[in-house]
């Protein structure tokens, strides 16, 4: 078995379950994350469209769309340990999948060959756990298996982040990480219509209190003055890159 495979398979019991937010407050933020980053795009598409989220990790996408009434979501990962997780999430948080979402164990380069057309394909934390004629290979199926007009989400590791390096490399899955200049040109080579390049805005953590509050505004002024000092744009410590582009 490879090291890959390995990883992948237990990809939450050995790694993503210390990261995975713990309440459901900070749940809630992982949602806002994705409202903020495509919920304008999202609110696009018709609600009986096809979703295809690969690979859908433990569920926060499935959620985030079953409470915006979207009723055709195809959830798909390679680890039946992340589908479980995925399928247990819902249930804790009242949401309830049946006839609305299809969870499936798949590979994403062997499910995008398949023939379904869709609306919309999510790919989200993953194009960085490839290699980069992967990555190519991964852009070019999801531009064949969407509609004509069908949306890409993407949220990838940012290396423009003065502090990429300890973020990129505490996965060891972690392979190729991006620049707004290099993301660009994988989907202009891939021939899709980039609408929207950016940093993640990630929404302020929750919490009540004059101390978490005072933190936050130090820990921005900071950011602030460093970026200026390195000539770096204001978001550039964004962890991850997001994007949105559109098959012609």
């Amino acid at each position: 078995m490879s090291y890959r495979k390995r990883l992948v398979e237990r990809y939450w019991s050995t790694h993503y379950h210390r990261f995975e937010p713990g309440t459901a407050a900070e749940w809630d933020r992982v949602l806002d994350r994705i409202e903020t980053s495509f919920g304008a795009f999202f609110a696009t598409l018709p609600r009986d469209g096809r979703i295809l989220d690969v690979p859908c990790g433990v569920g926060y996408l499935e959620a985030y769309l079953m409470r915006r009434g979207f009723t055709s979501i195809l959830a798909a990962d390679l680890s039946d340990e992340q589908l479980a997780v995925a399928r247990r999430r819902l249930q804790e948080r009242a949401l309830d999948p049946d006839g609305r979402v299809e969870f499936r164990a798949a590979d994403a380069f062997e499910l995008l060959q398949d023939g379904t057309s869709y609306q919309a394909i999510a790919v989200l934390d993953f194009l960085e756990h490839l290699p980069k004629s992967e990555i190519i290979a991964m852009l070019d199926l999801c531009h064949k298996a969407l509609a004509p007009g069908g949306l890409l989400f993407l949220r990838v590791s940012s290396a423009e982040s003065p502090m990429w390096g300890a973020m990129f490399h505490r996965d060891f899955t972690h392979e190729t990480p991006f620049t707004t200049v290099s993301l660009r040109q994988c989907l202009d080579v891939t021939a899709f219509e980039p609408l929207t390049i950016a940093h993640e805005v990630v929404p302020a953590a929750v919490g009540d209190g004059l101390s978490l509050y005072l933190k936050q505004r130090i820990v921005a002024a900071g950011r602030s003055v460093l970026c200026r000092f390195l000539g770096v744009p204001s978001g550039a410590f964004a962890e991850d890159l997001v994007a949105v582009a559109r098959r012609p």
